[in-house]
């Protein structure tokens, strides 16, 4: 049974997203034990999405900014006026993605110490109602610390951060009816050092065990906290392309078959510079492909869906008939380095293709460049890569007229 027909039959299983369900009466609030029956229950999914609850941008460790107000929120208002409702923003080390003007020397390490910041209340409190945090195990350190193992101990400690902070959301915006995805960022990249090397057996078992644990955190609230919110965990890939072709071992075809997520994010970076003949991604054949960039981006997807879970009822409340629980957690081109028309090239296909597959978000990177090609502060468009909607100079980039007229349109997904 493939997704389409899975989601026709309705819900039928142990859960819905708890967005779309019945409240049901009493609640669940601190450490008490997960019920035996879960407080949620199941509900039809959306018949359709619009394109401003579907396409998204991330605004994280932009190297300028345009205005005096906390840099957190001064990218989330400008995201507001381009008309979507999805905005992808980082939990782990907030104080360096978002420095400018903004004081965080009084926020605690945990997740929900950042959650209960004033900035990112402010930003949870606003009009958004889709939140993607990017979260790891902590706030600061390294990005994970499972290459050597991980304990049973760290997996309880993992489980214990993820619950808090999904009954954290679940119950501050309860009524609110926002949905939050919990993901970390790129998988194969954090795994190992070498692209070009297999994913080893022992850190495939590690993260399979970290996941578990960050998933189990995220159920365990959800399963005691009556809410209107939703709260999903995802783990992200972005190395495809050779597990797709030739069977490489890729966190896509070690790791996420054998974990219950959620959803699978998908940083298509090595996606879009396959079509333009690019051959820095171990997968890239070195052929531009742009006239088969339909077959090249859904035969990919199509290969990310089959390693993915199928959808449970929680998930399937989440998404249209016609979606996946695949989505795009980045993906993009630097206008600055490539040239506009050359980075357009690869973005429209990319994003169009997708949404026409069945992605449930796709997100673009990003507002503002996270990349200097200069020393010290930047003053100058060309002081950046180009990965932007809004140029340093404050205009707006070829991109943000794009993804604009994509969110105009009367269509539905």
């Amino acid at each position: 049974m493939d997704r389409r027909e899975f989601l026709k039959l309705g819900t039928l299983g142990t859960g819905a997203v708890a967005g779309c369900s019945r409240r049901l009466p009493g609640g669940v609030s601190g450490a008490s034990p997960t019920p035996a029956t879960p407080v949620w229950t199941p509900s039809e999914p959306p018949e359709a999405l619009a394109p401003s609850e579907v396409i998204g941008v991330t605004h994280s460790n932009g190297q300028y900014h345009l205005t005096d107000g906390d840099f957190l929120n001064e990218g989330a208002e400008r995201l507001s006026t381009l008309g979507t409702n999805v905005i992808k923003v980082w939990f782990h080390r907030v104080d360096e993605k978002y420095s400018y003007n903004s004081d965080w020397s009084g926020v605690g390490p945990s997740l929900v110490d950042v959650a209960r910041s004033r900035y990112m209340r402010e930003l949870f409190e606003g009009s958004f109602s889709t939140y993607v945090l990017l979260a790891h195990s902590s706030t600061w350190g390294e990005w994970l610390g499972f290459q050597n193992g991980i304990t049973d101990r760290e997996m309880r400690t993992v489980r214990s951060r993820f619950e808090e902070l999904t009954r954290h959301l679940l119950t501050t915006y309860d009524g609110t009816g926002k949905t939050f995805v919990l993901q970390h960022w790129e998988g194969d990249n954090l795994a190992q050092g070498n692209p070009n090397d297999p994913l080893p057996d022992g850190i495939a078992g590690n993260f399979r065990r970290w996941l578990t644990a960050r998933q189990e955190g995220v159920e365990r609230a959800r399963n005691a906290v009556p809410s209107d919110v939703t709260v999903l965990h995802a783990p992200e890939v972005n190395f495809v392309l050779d597990a797709k072709n030739d069977g490489t071992p890729r966190l896509i075809n070690e790791v996420i078959p054998e974990v219950d997520v959620d959803l699978v994010s998908y940083s298509a970076w090595e996606l879009g510079d396959q079509l333009a003949g690019y051959r820095w991604a171990p997968g890239h054949n070195g052929r531009r492909q742009f006239d088969e960039a339909e077959s090249v981006i859904t035969e990919t997807l199509e290969y990310v869906e089959s390693q993915a879970p199928e959808p449970n009822d929680y998930v399937a409340g989440a998404l249209s008939e016609r979606q996946s629980n695949v989505y795009l957690g980045e993906f993009g081109s630097p206008l600055q380095r490539h040239g506009s028309e050359r980075a357009m090239r690869i973005i429209r296909p990319v994003l169009e293709h997708s949404l026409d597959w069945g992605v449930r978000w796709a997100l673009y990177w990003q507002l503002y460049c996270n990349e200097k090609t200069v020393e010290g502060d930047v003053t100058a468009n060309d002081d950046v890569q180009g990965y932007y909607l809004v140029r340093p100079d404050g205009t707006r980039a070829p991109t943000w007229d794009y993804l604009s007229s994509v969110l105009d349109r009367d269509v539905t997904y």
